[in-house]
């Protein structure tokens, strides 16, 4: 998923994330309220994978760390 979601350009990738990080905390939501019989765990995931793609994607230390040391 990481290479599929790398391919993608700004626009899609944010609403890619923001629908993962809202629906996992709707998931949440609903299981708090007893509404679902599951969430916590699925919901706690598509937030923490959203979070995930999107430092990978964008705050990549070792491309940070070799572009510094060429100035």
């Amino acid at each position: 998923m990481q290479k599929w979601f790398n391919s993608q350009n700004l626009i899609s990738s944010v609403a890619i994330v923001s629908f993962m990080f809202f629906g996992g905390t709707y998931l949440i939501i609903l299981r708090h309220s007893n509404q679902i019989g599951f969430g916590y765990a699925i919901g706690l995931a598509l937030v923490i994978e959203s979070i995930v793609l999107m430092y990978k994607k964008y705050y990549k230390t070792s491309q940070n760390s070799i572009s510094d040391e060429e100035e």
